[in-house]
């Protein structure tokens, strides 16, 4: 899955990247959490825009999204059968712009935290959809999801899912902008290649969303890491 995720490019980085000239303001951001705003590109009139939505999708017949369980992830491999996800997956695919993403490593109750950015550095684009949700009253609020598929032979040791890559030839297919069968949309969201990330051991500040800064994504020593895991094993043996 993909709970937490970067974007610490600047501003004309992103444009440069998905060729998007008019966007709202964005700072760059080592940790952005569910619920919070997320930077999204799609198709309006057949070009491409970008917005800042919630990440936390709400299908759009959905009465109180209070009511509802988080959906900050949607399997690809399911999209055209879930109720929640089928129009957004069919009209409404999104780019959502990354520097990497934040996976935990479980064993037992011990979770590990990695940073797993890809392996040339830069931006990449995340699959995701996205729909708008209106109260009784008219109050619009915009939402997404990030697409996972299963993970590659070099994430699989971490997590067995993975967030789908779009690669930058496919961004307009991906939004509809060109023409694109549905056996080509499943190709898109086929796992990255096993050498496109490049994960590495992270400090646990990442678990906690009050810290956004680049000493989150700092790899540790292989001194810090031997430190971190007696620690853990300290902890379990008071048990």
């Amino acid at each position: 899955m993909c709970g937490r995720y970067a974007l610490n490019s600047e501003l004309f980085e992103v444009q440069q990247a998905f060729k998007v000239d008019e966007q709202p303001q964005w700072a760059a951001r080592y940790n952005i959490t569910p619920t919070q705003p997320a930077f999204i590109v799609h198709r309006q009139s057949q070009e491409r825009t970008g917005q800042l939505v919630r990440w936390g999708f709400v299908p759009s017949w959905a009465k109180d999204p209070a009511a509802m369980s988080l959906i900050i992830n949607a399997r690809s491999e399911t999209l055209e059968e879930k109720p929640s996800f089928r129009a957004a997956y069919k009209h409404r695919r999104c780019l959502v712009p990354a520097t990497g993403f934040y996976e935990w490593q479980r064993s037992g109750k011990t979770k590990t935290p990695y940073w797993v950015p890809p392996a040339g550095g830069g931006l990449i684009a995340f699959a995701g959809i996205w729909e708008t949700w209106s109260d009784a009253a008219g109050t619009e609020m915009d939402t997404m999801a990030i697409l996972t598929t299963e993970a590659n032979a070099t994430l699989a040791a971490i997590h067995h899912r993975q967030p789908v890559v779009i690669h930058p030839d496919q961004f307009d297919a991906w939004l509809g902008i060109d023409p694109v069968s549905p056996s080509e949309l499943k190709e898109m969201t086929r796992p990255a290649p096993d050498d496109f990330f490049a994960p590495v051991r992270v400090g646990e500040r990442i678990n906690k969303a009050i810290h956004d800064d680049a000493d989150l994504q700092k790899p540790l020593s292989t001194e810090d890491i031997a430190k971190a895991d007696a620690a853990v094993q300290e902890q379990f043996s008071l048990f």
